[in-house]
């Protein structure tokens, strides 16, 4: 990459979070199983989602990857074998004698400005390494943070009482879905532009939007990706209804700005 072309010129206004945090999230809060009739239907829930996310390209396995001892195909089977994994089904041992799970690497499909500020789609895996290229930057925990696109807590978190042969009475369980980039986001404030070589101007300046003030305009980008996410909730939303669940918008670690472009059916597009 010609690392002074792509500095002085690219398009890309977008950036990371911190590793940990996340700009927006999404909860899917669902009423706890009390049966192993019910556990099979969370989990027939959970391994749905898992569906959609892969069929909107939202969260997809990268590679064949091998699951401790077995073979993981896709997402809902990642989630099924972990979740196995967790109730002592199926826990293959290393050769220490521990449990041997190992997560999958995940991708998700995204638009980006290449060098020549031609747009691109490809499955990407770390968010924080490909803007730090872009830019030929450091990878740095403020706008270059090694991270996905998406997190996607998905797997039934239940404690079994060995004893009395039941679930735990805990009340609810909760699905996190969290968004570590404002890659997905119509305005976005820009900031990675602090870390970039001094001297550098941006291709394009910011402009004064009537609601979020000076900003970065994403919007060609989101039209590449955002509703893709948005169907996505939209139909994880239908299916954990019928469940009986709700969703709830969290936005308490973000910035307010990202917070207004945001709604319990996902990310504005405009």
């Amino acid at each position: 990459m010609d690392s002074t072309e792509s500095v002085s010129y690219s398009k890309n206004h977008w950036r990371t979070t911190r590793r940990g945090r996340t700009i927006a999230d999404w909860l899917f809060i669902l009423p706890c199983p009390k049966s192993n009739k019910e556990v099979q239907k969370l989990l027939d829930l959970f391994k749905s989602i898992a569906a959609i996310a892969e069929e909107q390209n939202i969260c997809c396995i990268s590679t064949a990857e091998i699951y401790g001892l077995l073979e993981v195909k896709s997402y809902a089977d990642y989630i099924e074998k972990d979740f196995l994994g967790r109730k002592n089904i199926y826990e293959p041992l290393d050769s220490n004698g521990f449990p041997s799970i190992e997560t999958p690497n995940f991708t998700t499909k995204l638009a980006y400005y290449d060098s020549n500020n031609e747009i691109v789609e490809q499955d990407i895996e770390n968010m924080g390494s490909l803007i730090a290229e872009i830019y030929d930057i450091e990878i740095n925990k403020h706008c270059a943070d090694p991270t996905t696109a998406i997190t996607f807590d998905s797997s039934p978190s239940l404690e079994f009482d060995e004893k009395n042969h039941r679930y735990t009475k805990n009340e609810v369980v909760e699905v996190r879905i969290g968004l570590t980039t404002d890659i997905w986001f119509p305005w976005i404030d820009g900031h990675i532009h602090a870390y970039r070589p001094h001297g550098e101007e941006p291709y394009l300046q910011p402009v004064n939007h009537p609601t979020f003030g000076m900003v970065y305009d994403n919007r060609e980008l989101v039209s590449y990706h955002t509703a893709r996410f948005n169907k996505f909730l939209s139909e994880s939303h239908k299916i954990v209804s019928s469940y009986g669940g709700k969703c709830k918008l969290d936005t308490t670690e973000g910035d307010p700005m990202y917070a207004e472009m945001c709604s319990t059916l996902g990310v504005r597009l405009d």
